[in-house]
């Protein structure tokens, strides 16, 4: 819970912060309930529930692999400023 609240409010510029961060606290919500269904539907299937649990927690770590670094970066104000930035990520890549 506490990089929901420390690391995404630095991703998104201020205006779309808030709805970002209520969309993040969401997800972890709708995680939350879908937790004991994970676990009666990994009993009926045969898994173990530790091992469901665990594919999970991966899935999770393998989708914050791609976020960025934000180690002394100023917070951007507009969402213009996330669009150059962006050009520029792409424009690395493309080299």
């Amino acid at each position: 819970m506490g990089i929901t609240y420390t690391y995404i409010p630095e991703l998104f510029p201020t205006p779309v912060r808030a709805q970002a961060m209520s969309l993040i606290s969401a997800a972890g919500t709708v995680g939350s309930i879908m937790c004991p269904f994970l676990i009666s539907f990994s009993r009926k299937i045969g898994v173990s529930p530790l091992i469901a649990l665990g594919v999970v927690g991966l899935a999770g770590v393998v989708a914050a692999l791609p976020l960025k670094e934000t180690l002394h970066l100023p917070l951007q104000d507009k969402i213009e400023e996330d669009n150059v930035q962006l050009d520029l990520v792409l424009r690395q890549m493309e080299v």
